[in-house]
Parts: C-alpha cells; sequence; structure tokens
C-alpha cells in the first residue's frame, strides 16, 4: 500500500510563569491516501467540553490549570509498499506545531486572555497542509520531545511518557505477609504440675494453670504464653500444651 498519515494531537501553554502542560497523550490518525496531501486541510473538532472540566479560565484561581495558547502537533508520514497501516507510525523528532489559538472565536489577535472550556467546543479548528511542506513557512515549526527527559533503550529503570497511570478514587488495599511459627508441645504427666507455690492454694483443690514460660539452656525466660482460660491440673489429669510463637 501506498500512502499518507496524518498523526495529530495538541498541548496547551501557559504565559504565566508556570510550566505548561505536556502533549495530550491520545493520538488521533488521519488516512488521506492522497497523491498530493499538500492540497488537504486537517479539521480539527472538540465536542464534549467535560473533557475539559480542569481547564480553569478564572485568573484569580488556583485549582485546574490554567492556558493562554492552543497548539496543534501535527505529523505527515509518506509511505510505500506498506502491507499493515498498523506499521505506520510517528516518528518522535518529526513532529510540528501549529497554533490554533487566534481560531478561537471572539479571541481578540494578539491577546493573551485565558483560555475557556467553551473555547475548546465552540469552534472547528482548521490546520492547512500546504505550509508543512513549505520549508520558508513561520506557521508549523519543529517540535522539541527533549523537555520530556524520555529514558533511553537502557534505562529499563525509568517510566516513559505513558506508562504511568493515574486513578483518582478510592482505593481498597489488603497488606499479606508470611508468619513462621515455632509449635512447642508440653505435655504435663499425672504426677507433674500438681502443686504450686501460690501462697493462696489450700494444697489439696487442683491448680489451675494460667500461663505458661519458656526458659533458655541457662534458665533464662524467653517467653511467656498465656492461655485465654485457665486450665485444671491434678494426679488424674495428664495435658498437653501447644506453645506457639510466631516470627
Amino acid at each position: 500500500m501506498n500512502g499518507n498519515t496524518v498523526f495529530i494531537s495538541y498541548f496547551f501553554e501557559s504565559l504565566s510563569g508556570f510550566s505548561s502542560a505536556i502533549h495530550c497523550n491520545y493520538i488521533g490518525r488521519i488516512e488521506l491516501n492522497d497523491i498530493n496531501p499538500t492540497i488537504e486541510t486537517i479539521r480539527l473538532k472538540f465536542s464534549n467540553i467535560d473533557d475539559f472540566k480542569f481547564l480553569n479560565s478564572n485568573s484569580g484561581s488556583t485549582t485546574g490549570y490554567s492556558a493562554h495558547k492552543l497548539y496543534a502537533l501535527v505529523q505527515l508520514i509518506q509511505y510505500t509498499d506498506v502491507d499493515d497501516l498498523a506499521d505506520v507510525k510517528p516518528v518522535p523528532a518529526l513532529w510540528k506545531t501549529y497554533e490554533l489559538t487566534h481560531q478561537i472565536i471572539g479571541y481578540p489577535t494578539g491577546n493573551t486572555r485565558l483560555i475557556s472550556p467553551a473555547d475548546m467546543v465552540g469552534v472547528v479548528f482548521e490546520i492547512p497542509l500546504l505550509d508543512y511542506y513549505n520549508t520558508g513557512s513561520t506557521e508549523f515549526s519543529a517540535y522539541n520531545l527533549d523537555y520530556l527527559s524520555y529514558p533511553i533503550p537502557t534505562e529499563t529503570d525509568k517510566l516513559c511518557f505513558g506508562d504511568e497511570t493515574y486513578f483518582f478514587g478510592t482505593v481498597e488495599s489488603e497488606v499479606e505477609a508470611d508468619v513462621f511459627t515455632t509449635d512447642l508441645s508440653i505435655n504435663l504427666a499425672l504426677g507433674e504440675f500438681n502443686s504450686t507455690t501460690n501462697p493462696t492454694w489450700d494444697g489439696v483443690s487442683s491448680v489451675a494453670i494460667s500461663e505458661v514460660g519458656i526458659y533458655d539452656e541457662n534458665k533464662n525466660l524467653v517467653a511467656i504464653g498465656k492461655l485465654n482460660n485457665p486450665i485444671i491440673k491434678d494426679s488424674s489429669i495428664t495435658r498437653t500444651i501447644s506453645f506457639a510463637i510466631d516470627f
């Protein structure tokens, strides 16, 4: 296949001293299929005002973002012997800018007032391709992508433009962790642990075990486990207590 493809996007520019926004990440494409694409005029229209709900035209406000100028990003690719149009892609170094600010209805020539969302949907913007190929034209200018600081191919630990994802909403997350447990079985034979040094013991009643201590080889207390409910122990009862230590 032979033909011509136009890739198009847009970006805003601020004159208020703040950093200008990066270009829109949505890049449209138009298949011209014309032998002489320079006679074509590309028309760009925004139909949904809610797409610009954060565009603020109030100079005294600090919310949202403000813009004084609007530019189209244009790239025309002429291709030959292509089997699949998906193989036709824009080249980063060949983007050109075309100012659309003066086409906004009611926007005074030379004025620098802020652009409103209504300005964006109130007009069909036109981009003539004749000046695109005119090397002496001042309408189209080269678009320098260096300000985006794209990582080079070897910088695989850095994000490219569009790799990040923004989610505006409530996020619920669950944190899981591996817990390692050591289980110790403590056997209480018939003739063991049937008495206590507790001064309140009458010497006759069965004792109640409420906690277990673990000692090291030097008889240093290293852990204490408390039972949910005391258990009764006397010479007629054999008990086994499972002592678990979590790490």
